[in-house]
């Protein structure tokens, strides 16, 4: 996806505060056990001034929706028990989320023992955080 580089800031994995979230070992709690999860791309409106966390959009790189970046939050319900990725209401898909690299080498490290279990898992996980979720993986 393209992004107008005048409206938008683009974050990618190279920004500092997404480098955090790669190498912090600290984050492995995060992800591994509450399930927040920072998408791949995130965008900060350039043209508006509204406060940072009201101007963050995540976009779905599946159907193009640009979502307001606090649909996934504890006031939405939605900040944790993203352990597959961001679910995208509009197409159904999941959005590419940064996996930071410790919790990479756990999750390599004890793939034969939840391996088996990855689809059954990720159906169960999505029915239960998103209710409308009703494609079988």
């Amino acid at each position: 996806m393209d992004f107008d580089k005048s409206k938008y800031k683009v974050y990618t994995w190279k920004n500092w505060m997404m480098l955090h979230w790669l190498l912090n070992p600290g984050i492995m709690v995060n992800e591994l056990i509450l399930g927040q999860r920072v998408p791949k791309i995130s965008l900060e409106e350039k043209t508006t001034d509204k406060q940072w966390f009201e101007r963050s959009i995540v976009p779905c790189p599946h159907c193009e929706t640009l979502h307001d970046g606090r649909t996934w939050s504890s006031v939405n319900g939605t900040a944790f028990k993203n352990w597959f990725g961001l679910y995208c209401n509009t197409c159904g898909n999941i959005i590419p989320c940064l996996i930071n690299v410790f919790s990479l080498i756990i999750l390599i490290i004890t793939f034969p023992i939840w391996g088996w279990f990855k689809t059954a898992l990720k159906i169960i996980g999505l029915k239960n955080n998103h209710k409308d979720f009703l494609i079988l993986i």
